[in-house]
């Protein structure tokens, strides 16, 4: 059960759904939608449906209209117990119990949607913790975020976490995490990559090189979204930092379309920063990424990104590159540090100019390095080794077989 078709928590989703249905287990998915998502499905229900249809496969997909979820404190407690009466109703009326054994919810409003379910049905409930709502509010409004707001959020997931019968966490501090807030052990499910994201074509990365005036540079790439936790005022000071230091440098920012006039615009005070930004089909990017020297991946110190599974680093790593991070991504700070995969910096001294100088030498030693084939061929294995779905699904799949066998 989940409300969006589209973006990371749709797509582990999916191929959550895709690695079960390897091992012989057989579901339906359920999505709530906002009003406006739900309008869209309605009038073009084939294409709306042709997003999905090479995860969904054989299995069937319901949809169902819900009242808003980003909204003010007062009519927030209304919306919740409206949805939580829809939520409940459609999953009655798609068979419920008789025909279901396990309800997976993804996201905090959705597991908790699943718990008020099994309330009334009796259901056996996954609640798939992607991260922490209230605390991803407060990252995102700053001062600003309404107290009253936060504590009902802050309540709502912990009381999903306490009466959830199984607690999926994507990161082991999450699983720490949540352990500590709640005395409630979870199970770890890593966000995972797809196989086919795994570029070894490096004939074709130089074509990409070339066609891009990338060759005897040094290029760093950042592909993701346009958001204030993922640092783009770090990232411009680092990129303008290196560009003092050589004019060997070239940056690329691979955006979804929606954003990329955005970034234009943020990066518009700086016309001397030799960027390069694209938007390009989800198929194409690992091509970008692999004629690329480096990935940057730059986070802030706070409980949303310790705790957190970000999917482009093992797409980083799958294109054969290392990656510029910090000491607070999940699981993956101690990751690069342990396996030599790339460099870690220290944001709070990006303010020193002499600091660019130490990472300027590590960065062309580090590309040095990386540009051997043997080295690439590692970075990738070590992608698909500790982070393909199939490696990351396999609790997943112990809990669906312990369910499976208890009978429930």
């Amino acid at each position: 059960m989940y409300s969006m078709v589209e973006g990371a928590s749709a797509l582990r989703m999916f191929e959550e759904s895709l690695a079960l249905k390897k091992q012989g287990f057989n579901f339906d998915f359920l999505f709530i939608l906002g009003l406006r998502d739900f309008l869209k499905f309605r009038s073009d229900k084939e294409k709306w449906l042709s997003k999905i249809e090479k995860y969904t496969q054989s299995s069937e997909v319901f949809i169902f209209p819900r009242f808003p979820h980003n909204t003010g404190f007062f009519f927030k407690i209304i919306f919740v117990f409206l949805n939580s009466l829809i939520c409940l109703l459609s999953f009655i009326k798609i068979g419920g119990k008789k025909k279901y054994t396990i309800l997976h919810a993804h996201l905090d409003i959705f597991g908790f949607y699943s718990v008020i379910i099994k309330k009334f049905t009796g259901i056996i409930n996954f609640y798939d913790c992607h991260g922490f709502r209230y605390e991803e509010f407060v990252l995102s409004k700053g001062g600003k975020h309404s107290k009253w707001l936060y504590s009902f959020e802050h309540s709502l997931e912990k009381y999903t976490l306490k009466n959830s019968d199984e607690v999926i966490a994507v990161s082991s501090n999450m699983v720490k995490y949540i352990e500590e807030l709640v005395s409630v052990k979870s199970s770890l499910v890593p966000m995972g990559i797809n196989d086919k994201i795994i570029n070894s074509n490096l004939e074709l990365s130089e074509l990409v090189r070339e066609r891009f005036d990338l060759v005897n540079s040094k290029t760093l790439v950042y592909c993701g979204n346009f958001s204030r936790y993922q640092c783009f005022e770090y990232m411009k000071s680092l990129f303008t930092g290196l560009n003092k230091l050589s004019s060997d440098y070239q940056f690329i920012l691979l955006v979804p379309k929606k954003y990329a006039n955005d970034v234009r615009h943020f990066f518009s005070d700086s016309p001397n920063l030799p960027t390069k930004i694209f938007s390009v089909s989800h198929e194409n990017v690992k091509h970008i990424l692999s004629a690329c020297d480096l990935g940057v991946m730059l986070r802030e110190d706070s409980i949303v990104n310790r705790l957190a599974s970000p999917t482009k680093f093992s797409e980083y790593l799958a294109a054969g590159l290392p990656v510029i991070s910090t000491h607070f991504v999940g699981d993956y700070s101690q990751f690069m540090i342990k396996n030599q995969a790339g460099l870690i910096l220290e944001l709070d001294k990006f303010n020193t100019s002499s600091y660019f100088d130490n990472v300027d030498e590590k960065i062309a030693n580090l590309i040095r390095h990386s540009s051997q084939t043997i080295e690439k061929a590692r970075l990738r294995n070590l992608a698909h080794k500790n982070n393909s779905w199939d490696e990351c699904t396999k609790n997943l799949i112990f809990l669906y077989e312990k369910y499976s066998k208890s009978g429930s």
